[in-house]
């Protein structure tokens, strides 16, 4: 949380899903009810900009991607997070996510 400005902002298009503000981010990111539980983040680059895949786990104990969580950095703190939900077909753009066992994938 230390690294997101205070007047961050969270989206998910294209779902009216709209945050602004550390807080609010935060009170998001920790909600015991939502769907990203167990949910892991494997480093990527998008665009240019620091990016995570955001992998879900399986009911066979292994992961998939879930969406692509794009990161808008200014001044060294993150100002916005956008996470685009068309796994599959970023998938097919920019490669499967790295980094994880290969009992994992």
């Amino acid at each position: 949380m230390a690294l997101l400005r205070e007047d961050a902002t969270m989206s998910m298009p294209p779902f009216r899903f709209w945050l602004r503000g550390r807080d609010r981010i935060r009170l998001a990111l920790l909600d015991p009810a939502a769907s990203c539980a167990g949910a892991r983040l494997v480093p990527v680059a998008a665009n240019g900009s620091p990016a995570f895949w955001q992998l879900r786990p399986c009911p066979d104990g292994g992961y998939l991607p879930f969406g692509l969580v794009l990161l808008d950095v200014v001044d060294g703190l993150v100002a916005g997070l956008t996470t685009f939900l068309d796994a599959d077909r970023l998938v097919t753009l920019l490669g499967p996510p790295g980094g994880l066992r290969p009992a994992d994938r």
